[in-house]
C-alpha cells in the first residue's frame, strides 16, 4: 500500500495550459468531434466553487498533514481547469463533481483523522494514505469504522502496558527493558487515549518518562554534534563572556544570537528553520510544589522564536545554557517535521528517536516543579535539551575553574622564594580565590550564582597581579610543595 507521505508528495503537478493542437477533419475520431466545453455552466460553476470552499476549509487547519492535503486537490483541480477545453461539457461536469464530492468527504473526515492521529502520530502514513483514497460517502463511512477498530485494539494494547509497568512498582525490570522495548510501551500509552481511568495510563506514562533512555544510535550521533558545538563556543564566545559584565543589551543580544547561529550550522538546520531570538520581561510563577520562580526562557514553534528572560540577561553561563537548551528544543521540532514530511524514514539513523520526540510532543509533561521534577526531565524532549544546555553552561565555568586552580598552586609554589610583604599579598589572593571556587562548587552548575565570568575577572586581575612579581612559569610541570594537609587537594576533589 503506498503511504499517506508519498501519496501527498507524489502529486501532480500543474500542466502547462496550452490550446489544444488544431486537427484535421482526416485524423478526426467520433470522439474527437464532440464539442468541447467552451463555456462554463452555472451548476458547474457552483460545483467549483464549493470544491474551492472544501480545499480552503481543509487549508486553514493548522496541521501539516492539511496543508499536504490541500496541495494535492488543489494540483486535481488545476488540472481539471487546464484540460476543460478538452473535454466535452457532459464529461467534464461528471468530472469536477467526481472531485468535489471527494473533497467534501475528505474535508468532512479531517478533524477526526487528525483527532485520531494526535494520539497516535505514528501511524500517519497509513492513515492518511487511506483518506486520500476516499471518493465519496460509502469510502468515509469505511474509513471511519477501520478507525473504530483500530482505537478499540489501541485500548487493549494500552491496557497491557499499563498492567506491566504496575506489575514492576520499583521500576526494576522497567530499567532493564532495551529502549526498543520502551520505545513500544510509549507507544502503546500514548495511543491508549481511550484508556479508563486515565489517570492509571498518566501514572504509567509517568514512570516510564522517568526511565526513558535515548535511542543509542541516535546519542551516539548527537554527542558528536553537541561536542563540535562546544569547541566553536570556546573558540568564538571566550572573550565575549571575560567582558559580559561591560556589554551592553543589544552587544549581548549579538553574541548569543551567534551562538544559536553557531549550533543551527553544525546541526544543519536549513535557513527556515533558524529561530530569532526575543526578550521578555518575566514575572514570578508558583510552582506545584509552592516555590516561586522566574521562567528563564522558551521556545515558541510556531512563531519560530526563542525567548530569554531580562532578568538573566547578566549571567553568561545561565543564558547560554538557555539559548543552547531552546534551539535544542528548535532542532527536535525540525525532526519532527521532517519524520511527518516521509524525509526521515526507518533507515535513517534518527528515526527511532524523531518519533520519540513526535509522541512526547503532544503528551508534554509541564510542570518542572517538586515531584513531577523527574518526570519533566525525563521525558525524551526535555531530557534531550538539558543535556545540551547543561554542557553548555558548565563549559566556561570548567575552564575558569580549571585557570583559578591553576593560578591558586602556581602562587603557592612561589610563596617560598616571595618577599614577606609578597608572601602576604599572594595569601590574600590565594584565599579569596579559593573561597571563590568554594562557592561556585557549593552548588550545581545551573543552581550556582558564582559564574565563569566572576572567575575569570578575578583571575584576570589576581593574575596580572602575580605576573608583575613573579619569573614566568617554568616550561616544565611545576612539582608542587609537600604540604600537609592542603586546601587545594580537597578543593580539586570537590571540583572534579
Amino acid at each position: 500500500m503506498a503511504t499517506a507521505a508519498s501519496t501527498v508528495r507524489q502529486s501532480p503537478s500543474r500542466p502547462p495550459v496550452v490550446p489544444p493542437v488544431p486537427q484535421s477533419p482526416l485524423t478526426r475520431t467520433r470522439r474527437t468531434q464532440d464539442p468541447p466545453v467552451t463555456q462554463v455552466s452555472t451548476a458547474a460553476r457552483t460545483i467549483v466553487t464549493k470544491t474551492q470552499n472544501d480545499i480552503r476549509a481543509i487549508n486553514a487547519t493548522r496541521s501539516n498533514h492539511a496543508e499536504e492535503i490541500a496541495r494535492v486537490l488543489t494540483a486535481e483541480l488545476t488540472d481539471l481547469a487546464g484540460r476543460r477545453t478538452q473535454m466535452s461539457p457532459a464529461a467534464w461536469e461528471e468530472a469536477i463533481r467526481v472531485s468535489s464530492i471527494r473533497a467534501k468527504e475528505i474535508n468532512g473526515l479531517l478533524p477526526e483523522v487528525l483527532g485520531y492521529l494526535k494520539d497516535r502520530p505514528l501511524d500517519h502514513d497509513r492513515i492518511l494514505a487511506a483518506l486520500m483514497k476516499v471518493k465519496n460517502p460509502e469510502g468515509a463511512a469505511r474509513l471511519r469504522q477501520g478507525l473504530d477498530r483500530l482505537r478499540a485494539a489501541a485500548v487493549q494494547d494500552c491496557a497491557a502496558a499499563v498492567t506491566d509497568i504496575e506489575s514492576d512498582p520499583t521500576g526494576v525490570k522497567l530499567a532493564r527493558m532495551s529502549f526498543e522495548e520502551k520505545a513500544q510501551m510509549l507507544i502503546a500509552l500514548r495511543s491508549g487515549v481511550l484508556y479508563r481511568p486515565a489517570q492509571r495510563r498518566k501514572a504509567a506514562l509517568d514512570m516510564l518518562y522517568k526511565q526513558l533512555p535515548l535511542d543509542p544510535v541516535f546519542a551516539a550521533r548527537d554527542q558528536q554534534m553537541r561536542n563540535q558545538v562546544l569547541n566553536r563556543l570556546r573558540n568564538t564566545l571566550s572573550q565575549e563572556n571575560r567582558d559580559w559584565e561591560t556589554k551592553s543589551t543589544a552587544e549581548r543580544v549579538d553574541a548569543l544570537e551567534w551562538a544559536i547561529e553557531l549550533q543551527c550550522n553544525v546541526m544543519g538546520l536549513p535557513r527556515d528553520a533558524r529561530p530569532t531570538l526575543r526578550l521578555f520581561h518575566a514575572e514570578p510563577v508558583r510552582g506545584s510544589d509552592g516555590k516561586v520562580a522566574y521562567r528563564t526562557g522558551g521556545f515558541l514553534p510556531s512563531q519560530g522564536v526563542i525567548e530569554v528572560s531580562d532578568r538573566h540577561l547578566d549571567k553568561f553561563d545561565q543564558v547560554l545554557k538557555t539559548v543552547i537548551h531552546e534551539n535544542t528544543h528548535n532542532y527536535q521540532f525540525w525532526l519532527i517535521k521532517q519524520l511527518e514530511q516521509g524525509k526521515i524514514g526507518p533507515n535513517h539513523p534518527d528515526y527511532n528517536q524523531a518519533c520519540m520526540f513526535l509522541l512526547n510532543r503532544d503528551a508534554y509533561q509541564k510542570d518542572g516543579t517538586g515531584v513531577n521534577r523527574p518526570v519533566y526531565l525525563g521525558q525524551p524532549v526535555e531530557k534531550h535539551a538539558w543535556l545540551a544546555g547543561l554542557e553548555a553552561a558548565r563549559l566556561f565555568r570548567a575552564d575558569a575553574r580549571v585557570q583559578a586552580i591553576e593560578l591558586v598552586k602556581r602562587m603557592q609554589d612561589f610563596s617560598k622564594q616571595a618577599t614577606p610583604a609578597q608572601r602576604a599579598r599572594l595569601d590574600v589572593c590565594r584565599q579569596q580565590l579559593i573561597d571563590l571556587l568554594l562557592r561556585a562548587a557549593a552548588k550545581p552548575d545551573d543552581k550556582s550564582e558564582v559564574t565563569s565570568t566572576e572567575i575569570f575577572a578575578l583571575v584576570d586581575t589576581y593574575g596580572e597581579e602575580f605576573r608583575a612579581m613573579s619569573p614566568p612559569p617554568a616550561t616544565t610541570t611545576p612539582v608542587r610543595p609537600n604540604t600537609s594537609p592542603d586546601i587545594l587537594d580537597s578543593l580539586q576533589l570537590r571540583l572534579n
